[in-house]
């Protein structure tokens, strides 16, 4: 009978458990995503984001190799990550909350490039902000902190979008 209620004890634990440990603290698993075409991913700024995003209270940040393995395996690059079924797809295997997707954009001589930044919840694929910064070469801090104000205004609310209690963002500047 006791090994039973062992064994009981043990299933019921083993089905309440595809919580990750970041959903019970309220953190939300985050891939940060730079396109490697341009070599976004070799940029200060990427550093910057990755460093500061990684000691924000609410936030894991995911591991650099293992969003690239995962990829690598399912023939996607950043782009591929914008179709909804490819963001879910990739959020079940990364157990990512949500994808933080950079792209560098060729604007006019007088602007420069541009950063694109697109933020996806994973659960249904969806966009939940999209908006251009300046890269600042001058001073990359300063962008980074731009970014990240930006990402954590939206990622407070994917949590209580995955509750049921609030609508979607879109965003541009």
């Amino acid at each position: 009978m006791k090994i039973k209620n062992i064994a009981c004890s043990f299933l019921l634990l083993f089905l309440f458990t595809p919580y990750t440990q970041a959903q019970l603290e309220d953190n939300i698993n985050i891939a940060l995503i730079a396109d490697r075409s341009s070599d976004l991913d070799k940029s200060p700024l990427v550093s910057l984001l990755e460093v500061e995003l990684s000691q924000k209270d609410g936030i894991r940040l995911l591991e650099r190799v293992a969003i690239d393995k995962i990829l690598e395996e399912q023939q996607l690059s950043a782009a591929g990550l914008l179709d909804r079924n490819n963001a879910i797809k990739i959020g079940k295997l990364l157990r990512a909350d949500a994808f933080v997707i950079l792209s560098l954009e060729n604007q006019t001589q007088e602007s420069g490039d541009l950063i694109r930044v697109r933020l996806a919840e994973t659960a249904h694929g969806l966009r939940l902000a999209d908006f251009f910064e300046q890269p600042d070469g001058a001073n990359p801090q300063q962008a980074a902190t731009d970014v990240i104000k930006k990402i954590q205004t939206v990622t407070s609310k994917i949590n209580q979008y995955s509750e049921g209690t609030v609508g979607l963002i879109e965003t541009g500047d």
